[in-house]
């Protein structure tokens, strides 16, 4: 009797570890890449980023970057190997974070029309919610110019609503 019960607590705990363990790989899985800070350790990003400013030369070199893993990143998905491809593009929105706001904003543009193209939910949730809480951050900061390159991003991955809303905000301040 005993040996009975201390099988089924043994195999009570252990479904609870599996529920458990299955709910938080669920969660890392659905973690948004874009929310995770730029590596520091990636051989393009300069010792010192972000204590002080980048100079011309090294934010060139992120750029030659972004252009090689976008070419990359396009080649894997035409090989169909979508997966590759995205993990590229995170790469290369973290490389374009690193050189200014404007040029990430595009970059999330450019990369959230592909994820859209291709049926990607998951990626293009990832790429809006970066869009909406740089936009949040900025909320009182924002120029002309930023707020047309938000409206066009916002297009680019067709969320109609928030690209709307600021083309609203452009004429009412251009009024």
């Amino acid at each position: 009797m005993n040996s009975c019960k201390i099988v089924a607590i043994i195999l009570l705990t252990g479904s609870i570890n599996l529920a458990f363990i299955q709910n938080t790989l669920a969660q890392s899985l659905l973690a948004n890449p874009l929310e995770v800070e730029i590596d520091k350790s990636d051989p393009v990003i300069p010792f010192g980023y972000q204590r002080r400013k980048l100079s011309t030369f090294e934010i060139n070199r992120i750029k030659r970057e972004m252009v090689k893993l976008d070419r990359t990143a396009k080649a894997e998905l035409q090989e169909g190997r979508g997966d590759n491809a995205f993990k590229l593009w995170y790469r290369q929105l973290k490389l374009a974070r690193a050189v200014d706001v404007e040029t990430e904003i595009e970059a999330l543009g450019k990369v959230g029309e592909i994820a859209w193209l291709n049926n990607r939910g998951q990626d293009l949730r990832n790429i809006a919610n970066r869009a909406i809480a740089i936009e949040s951050e900025l909320k009182s900061e924002l120029s002309y110019d930023l707020l047309t390159t938000f409206a066009t991003a916002y297009q680019q991955f067709r969320y109609l609503p928030q690209a709307l809303s600021i083309w609203e905000r452009i004429v009412a301040d251009s009024r």
